[in-house]
């Protein structure tokens, strides 16, 4: 009999192919492969009929594997029991799956199988010959399994929680662990290990292991935990010397890597004593270390290291990458410094980077798109810096607090290496005295970066002012717009404090924001070159961009969080570029535009303007702590904004002198509400000239 369309379940992959039933044997042809799997009569203990997602499926249970094969149809059951019957000797059991979903029940084994029993019927079965590895916690045993990889998903552990038992009671948590060790595929060591190392303490997983190694995979005995590492999943070894010069690191590199819970160990890292000396006698035979190619000898002794990396090297077939040329400004190999806020080491080798130990990070100099030397700090004795790694892939790597003395070689090394800097800054650095950044006959990259990022904030457009109304703060103002200005008391601090900030190409004063102090009357008062703005005058109405961008505003603020205001002004102009339809805004640009029309007829008919007008300026704040006013003869008291212009004595005076730097306190707190965008010169710039000149001038 011969069956298409049939489908082999084997490690959670679906292998499709034909399935032919012969006489003395069932043979199973997979599609584009020329392989034939052949399941002799005389092996097969039972067969089982059951449902399955693609039909159903027959399985052939053997003594130590089971064969299953999906997508007969309900119509082959009677053939296929006339053939089990016949050519096997045995009957068709059909098995009746539990699918009420319960995660609780009883484990019975049959052959290879291991079947989680709920409701009396199956729910669950294991095939015990995919399992790698068994482990057992408190009250827990842990499956491991082997991976396929053909499998798009492939499951890799399993747990099941077994009770406690009474004292006098078996142990059902080791019994099980015992029947499943009998049935399922785990490396096992056949006769003695060719070499032992014991208690070598293991940086990654963390503990200290005994190592033996045997022919085919390296065993690790821990406390807790025990690993086996077969040879063909080592990709790399490494061999690194310590800061210290006291230790050695092994790093031995793994795909797949090695589980322990859900934590998953792509590196095994090995630490030696430098001066710690042994001598083994490996248990192979002569034969056996000839066939090495003369990488081995009966007797090893030397450096621990050293002979642990010969034998590893000779039983994996893999050379061993030491570091290259990069020597730090201490003459060491690896430079300290940090990645996710733990310390650790970062050895330049000649095809890559790594840094151990957590997490160990390996990157290869092919798969870097560029590099950056970042955040140089100066003024102290630990200055460092951040050396950053751009993957091809979009991935990164901050290596951070690297000392400022090995920038000037790591540069070097990076630029020898072919690879692309980010930062463009040749950095000519004298060895012979420490390599210091901030030498007169050199350029830092870092500060030529500042010096870029400040031609860039001053070649911005300087004559658009933004009203910011809905600003939580007025922080921002004060920092960006020079047209707000302190009172007298604060202007010898604000002169001190600004001595001490870098330089900048100051903005052109606008003629409404311009101060001069002079003396008027005698008394010292400030006072302006230009006639001041009448308040009853009505606002000039915004364009078409500001209206959009007041709209606007709060969104990008809350999108962009990180931005300054400058970079906050140019993503807006990027925004406004990119909008195609702004009727909504130039519809109400043109009712503001026609409201100002009209309240400017109404103010050079009457000199003030009532109603909406009026209602929509923004109201000037009193002052919250009342001026006592020196009382007169008549015992009346006068307000702080009472100003007479003259017959009033020196008590009063005084008051209004107070009052007035007040009056202009609040004007300037005013004025910083102004904050400076800019939209690249694309939208209408009368607003920003109205808010210069108009609309910011102190009262």
């Amino acid at each position: 009999m011969d069956f298409s369309g049939i489908v082999r379940v084997y490690r959670g992959a679906l292998v499709p192919g034909r399935i032919k039933l012969q006489p003395d044997f069932v043979a199973f042809k997979a599609s584009g492969s020329d392989g034939v799997l052949r399941v002799e009569k005389n092996t097969v203990t039972s067969a089982q009929w059951s449902r399955a997602s693609r039909g159903y499926m027959l399985k052939l249970l053997t003594a130590t594997n089971v064969y299953k094969f999906c997508g007969f149809q309900e119509s082959d059951r009677t053939k296929l029991t006339e053939y089990v019957l016949k050519c096997f000797g045995v009957h068709l059991e059909e098995v009746e799956l539990c699918v009420r979903g319960m995660n609780w029940g009883e484990v019975e084994f049959q052959g290879p199988l291991l079947r989680f029993m709920a409701d009396k019927r199956p729910s669950l079965e294991i095939t015990l010959n995919d399992v790698s590895n068994v482990t057992t916690g408190k009250n827990e045993v842990m499956l491991q399994f082997h991976q396929n990889d053909s499998a798009p998903v492939s499951l890799m552990e399993m747990r099941l929680h077994v009770p406690s038992v009474a004292d006098g009671e078996e142990d059902t948590l080791q019994a099980i662990k015992d029947k499943i060790l009998a049935k399922a595929d785990i490396m096992e060591a056949t006769g003695d290990a060719i070499a032992s190392f014991g208690e070598v303490h293991c940086l990654t997983p963390r503990g200290r292991y005994t190592i033996k190694a045997y022919p085919t995979f390296l065993e690790m005995h821990g406390k807790t935990f025990d690993y086996k590492i077969p040879y063909k999943t080592v990709l790399q070894l490494i061999l690194l010397p310590h800061n210290d010069q006291r230790n050695m690191f092994f790093v031995l590199g793994l795909d797949p890597p090695i589980r322990q819970g859900q934590t998953m160990y792509p590196f095994i890292i090995l630490s030696f004593l430098s001066d710690e000396e042994v001598d083994i006698t490996l248990t192979l035979t002569e034969e056996d270390i000839a066939s090495y190619d003369g990488k081995l000898t009966k007797e090893m002794s030397g450096p621990i290291y050293e002979v642990f990396s010969r034998l590893t090297r000779a039983l994996v077939g893999k050379k061993i990458a030491v570091p290259g040329k990069f020597k730090s400004h201490s003459g060491l190999s690896a430079v300290s410094c940090s990645h996710k806020s733990n310390t650790g080491f970062l050895y330049p080798l000649d095809k890559g980077l790594i840094f151990v130990h957590k997490p160990t990070v390996y990157v290869k100099y092919e798969q870097v798109a560029c590099v950056n030397f970042a955040r140089v700090s100066g003024g102290g004795v630990s200055r460092s810096f951040d050396f950053e790694v751009d993957m091809k892939n979009g991935n990164g790597y901050t290596f951070s607090s690297i000392m400022k003395d090995d920038y000037g070689r790591l540069y070097d090394f990076v630029t020898a290496k072919s690879i692309k800097v980010k930062s463009k800054g040749v950095k000519q650095v004298s060895y012979d005295d420490g390599g210091g950044s901030d030498s007169e006959s050199g350029h830092d990259v870092y500060l030529q970066r500042v010096k870029a990022e400040g031609q860039e904030h001053d070649s911005e457009d300087e004559d658009s002012d933004f009203v910011a109304h809905d600003s939580g703060s007025d922080n921002d103002a004060l920092e960006y717009d020079e047209s707000a200005e302190d009172s007298e008391e604060e202007k010898p601090l604000a002169a001190e404090s600004s001595s001490h900030k870098k330089p900048h190409k100051s903005k052109p004063p606008t003629t409404g924001s311009k101060r001069s102090q002079t003396s008027s009357e005698g008394k010292g008062s400030r006072s302006k070159k230009k006639v001041k703005k009448d308040p009853n005058a009505p606002k000039k109405a915004l364009s078409v961009y500001m209206i959009w961008l007041q709209e606007a505003r709060p969104s990008l603020k809350k999108k962009y969080p990180g931005l300054s205001i400058t970079e906050l002004s140019k993503k807006a102009g990027e925004m406004w570029k990119g909008i195609t339809d702004k009727s909504k805004w130039e519809a109400e640009a043109r009712r503001a535009k026609a409201r100002y029309q009209e309240q400017m007829k109404e103010y050079q008919r009457t000199g003030k303007v009532s109603g909406e007008a009026s209602s929509s300026k923004s109201p000037v704040k009193s002052s919250k702590k009342p001026v006592k006013s020196t009382p007169s003869s008549d015992k009346k008291f006068k307000s702080d904004e009472f100003i007479e212009s003259s017959g009033e004595d020196d008590d009063d005076e005084t008051t209004a002198a107070s009052s007035s730097k007040k009056r202009s306190r609040r004007s300037g707190n005013d004025d910083a509400e102004l904050v400076a965008l800019s939209e690249d010169g694309n939208h209408d710039e009368s607003e920003a000239e109205l808010s210069g000149s108009d609309e910011d001038d102190d009262d």
